[in-house]
């Protein structure tokens, strides 16, 4: 019999030079456990953390790194947005409004049309089948007159034509140009039916006007009276009631218009009778003035103010109804645009 030892029938442990150990097929290591820092232990964190966290890039490059492309894209993206946004909100917003006049206003603010030229028209012309459209005035009108104010046609003996046939008739004649730069054409004319009209009297005065040196000839352009041809505006002396068709008549007083729709200076026949109280009985001085005012709207010169009290008033300014701006003070009646070779201005105004 075998002698076995103490350790019979034990399982014998193995040691590592025992090799590894085999269960069938498949072998199995052994796995230490100690190292030579001491025993093992579990980590706290991933192995890769310590990796991470050695990672000095900047946040751009790790964002870059995460999305990649997608990085490119998302900022091209948000500006395309904002521009898209920036399209509609503008799409959406009302344009400004651009009030357009339809020409220069006249005396009383009336105004129809566009300011242009009569081209190649007969010395002699019909009744317009369309009367002029009525003014809208911007400013509150008063309903009435007092009888003495300043803006009501002065008290005299002279008389006016009331009445005309509203056809209106060249006044032959011309004139050499006077100043310099475009030339602008103008035609002078009396309305039919008026009766004790001088129509070569009117025409005369017309042309000394327009021919001083003070006038708007100083502004950079040559004026030239024609009796035919290309004729840029029309002077016309019209009769009383055909004045209220043409200007419209809501200030019930006697005014001269520019009426761009038939490019017509309007001259009121009772004014060009009896001046107006602002000039006192200087009527010639007075006709130098509604023949400068009205012109200036055919050349496209809007209404202003006084600019101070005691200046030479604007040619612009209505002084047919007077020669005072509330909160400013009167100004002097002044025919001519130019004083002292300067133009005579103020600030704008819609006037009536």
């Amino acid at each position: 019999m075998t002698d076995q030892g103490p350790d019979h029938g034990r399982p014998r442990r193995r040691s590592i030079s025992d090799g590894p150990r085999t269960y069938g097929s498949v072998s199995r290591e052994h796995v230490p456990l100690r190292s030579p820092d001491g025993p093992l232990r579990a980590r706290l964190e991933p192995r890769h953390s310590a990796r991470r966290s050695a990672d000095n890039r900047g946040p751009l490059a790790r964002f870059v790194d995460r999305f990649g492309w997608r990085a490119y894209a998302l900022p091209v993206l948000a500006v395309a947005t904002i521009l898209g946004l920036g399209n509609i909100a503008a799409s959406g917003a009302p344009e400004p409004a651009h009030h357009q006049t339809a020409g220069a206003p006249s005396d009383t603010g009336q105004t129809t049309g566009q300011p242009g030229a009569s081209s190649g028209a007969s010395p002699s012309q019909a009744p317009s089948s369309a009367p002029s459209a009525t003014p809208s005035p911007t400013d509150a009108l008063p309903t009435s007159v007092p009888s003495g104010s300043v803006a009501a046609l002065p008290s005299s003996s002279v008389s006016y034509p009331e009445h005309g046939n509203d056809t209106f008739h060249v006044v032959a004649g011309t004139s050499q140009p006077v100043g310099h730069g475009p030339l602008r054409t103008y035609a002078v004319e009396t309305e039919g039916g008026m009766s004790g009209v001088d129509a070569q009297a009117f025409a005369a005065s017309v042309v000394q006007t327009l021919s001083d040196p003070r006038s708007w000839s100083r502004s950079g352009i040559r004026l030239q009276r024609v009796d035919s041809g290309h004729i840029d505006f029309r002077v016309s002396l019209t009769s009383v009631l055909t004045i209220r068709k043409k200007c419209g008549y809501s200030l019930p007083v006697e005014t001269s218009c520019f009426n761009s729709g038939e490019g017509r200076a309007f001259i009121n026949a009772a004014r060009w009778a009896r001046g107006a109280v602002s000039y006192g009985k200087d009527v010639a001085d007075y006709r130098h003035y509604v023949v400068n005012h009205e012109v200036g709207h055919a050349l496209g010169h809007g209404h202003v103010k006084c600019p101070k009290a005691g200046a030479a008033a604007p040619i612009m300014m209505e002084q047919t109804l007077g020669v005072t701006t509330p909160g400013v003070g009167a100004c002097l009646p002044n025919p001519w645009p130019y004083v002292h070779g300067k133009l005579a201005t103020g600030p704008p105004t819609a006037g009536y």
